[in-house]
Formats: structure tokens, C-alpha cells, sequence
């Protein structure tokens, strides 16, 4: 998996000394603080000649946020921006179009946590910036270039278990049962598998009320036990809110119908940090 982004605003803003090495990259540069909301209004008049400019503002232009055909219409009329010296754009008027730097100052302050979150436990990978050779060759900076790029690389995580395997541990433990592919459809879904989960928080909890006292207590006694077996289900009712968003990450917003399968997600919840056990006890309740 690749995943591509434009990356955050610097952390310190200030200005530095820039040299735009071609009539081009100049001519680009000044187009698009005439566009956008920059700093301050940036005056050039020829490639070499050493300019004065925010970070941030330097930043937003290396990462190339497009300046579309409809901006450089209104801003140009009918000229080409070609045919225009650095005089003739210095004195056009500014747009101040609003940027999105506000969005990834709010993303710079949670740092690359989104993407570690999201993208983690599927794909074991690291997030890297990309060199600026291709900047270098174009502009002079007497700082160090700020990141334009973040780079997402990861490749799949295998599950820990699968179907086949947990089938056959359940059929040698000797569970009583049918064969996983004749579980009733009612059974093989999330919302199944919470609700029973539910009910037995409420039998361990003795929220049961309409029952004796004494009989909740019988009933909620295996939640006391050291059977290792009942531990996994009562580690189970733990992670409950945990597989409620699972269920929503699995199927958001129903695309996949209304009901989120289990038994075909069953190796997916390994990679959410669900031990073989808890595999195993998700089908068998």
C-alpha cells in the first residue's frame, strides 16, 4: 500500500532568502501569491535575484496546491501567463484566496498519529518525507527546504488465524454444535454476537431483575471461576465497545448490508489484537 499526502506546515514560521533559479519557476511562484493569501505581497523581477519569504508561505507553494485555469482567468483576463514578465504580474491585483493551511496546522498538531491509527494495524509500515532534488534544482533556499510530501509505504499484515483452523479447534474440543457454514444467518452477525455479549454483562453484573437474587447469583457464579475457558469470554465482554467499531470500520455506513458477518471477518479480528481464543469463542457463542 502507498499513500501519498501533502504535508504540514512548518512548526516555526519565518522568513528565509530565496532564489528562484529560472524565469519559469519565478513567474510560478508570483502567480500564486497573487492567488492566495500569502504573508506578505511577494515582488520579483528576475531568476537569481534573492527574495524574502516565509516559510509557510514557501511550504503551501512546494506542495503545489493547483492554481486552476478558472484562478489564473480571473486573475490574467484574457492574457497568457507566458507572455508576462515579472513587472507586468507584480502589478496585477491580489486575489487573497483562502488556503487550506488552516487544516493542516490542525493536522500538524496531532502529528502523523491519523495515519499510524488508521492504517497500523492492517499495514505494517513507517511514514517517511521524500528528498527535494527536484526543489533543489529549481530554487536556492538558504534554510533547509521544508517538506512538501509525506510518504505512507506499508505492505499487508497476514491475520494471526483463519477460519479453517478455528473451525477444527472447535470441532476437537468437542463443543457441541453444527459446522460453521449451516450457522443460522441471525447468528452470524455483529449485532448478534454484541447482543449476547450484553446479555451476559448483565447476568455477571446481576442486572437481571426480574429474577431471585439467589438465582442470579447461580447464574452469574462461572464469571467467579478459574476456568480458563469462561476467562476468554469474560476478556470478551471487555473489548465489547472495541467490537462495536470494529463492526463499523468492517461495514460503514451498511455498504456491505445491514447485518456485518462474523464468520467471514473472524482472521480480520486478529489484526484489531484478538487473541486465537477470542477468535475462537466469537464463533462458538
Amino acid at each position: 500500500m502507498l499513500l501519498l499526502s501533502h504535508s504540514f506546515d512548518p512548526l516555526r514560521d519565518r522568513t528565509c532568502t530565496v532564489r528562484f533559479k529560472t524565469d519559469e519557476e519565478l513567474r510560478d511562484f508570483l502567480l500564486f501569491s497573487h492567488i492566495f493569501k500569502t504573508r506578505k505581497r511577494y515582488q520579483g523581477y528576475e531568476a537569481q535575484a534573492k527574495i524574502e519569504v516565509y516559510l509557510s508561505d514557501l511550504h503551501y507553494y512546494l506542495n503545489k496546491f493547483a492554481f486552476f485555469e478558472t484562478h489564473l482567468k480571473r486573475l490574467l483576463g484574457h492574457d497568457r501567463p507566458d507572455n508576462l514578465p515579472p513587472e507586468a504580474i507584480n502589478a496585477l491585483r491580489y486575489l487573497n484566496m483562502a488556503s487550506t493551511r488552516r487544516i493542516w496546522k490542525i493536522l500538524k498538531a496531532m502529528e502523523i498519529a491519523p495515519w499510524t491509527i488508521l492504517c497500523s494495524q492492517v499495514f505494517p509500515a513507517q511514514v517517511s518525507q521524500t528528498p527535494h532534488q527536484q526543489w533543489k534544482e529549481r530554487l536556492e533556499l538558504e534554510a533547509e527546504l521544508p517538506e512538501s510530501l509525506l510518504v505512507f509505504v506499508g505492505e499487508r499484515r497476514q491475520p494471526g488465524v483463519s477460519v479453517p483452523d478455528l473451525e477444527t479447534d472447535l470441532h476437537l474440543s468437542g463443543l457441541q454444535g453444527c459446522s460453521l457454514p449451516l450457522v443460522a444467518e441471525y447468528r452470524d452477525s455483529f449485532q448478534y454476537l454484541l447482543d449476547v455479549l450484553r446479555a451476559l454483562m448483565h447476568i455477571r453484573d446481576h442486572r437481571l431483575t426480574k429474577l431471585p437474587e439467589l438465582e442470579q447469583a447461580r447464574l452469574s457464579n462461572p464469571f467467579l471461576t478459574k476456568n480458563e475457558s469462561f476467562r476468554t469470554i469474560a476478556q470478551l465482554l471487555g473489548q465489547l465497545p472495541k467490537l462495536e467499531r470494529i463492526q463499523n470500520t468492517l461495514n460503514p455506513e451498511h455498504i456491505e448490508g445491514h447485518a456485518t458477518r462474523v464468520l467471514e471477518n473472524l482472521s480480520k479480528l486478529s489484526l484489531h489484537g484478538f487473541s486465537r481464543n477470542s477468535c475462537e469463542k466469537s464463533c462458538s457463542l
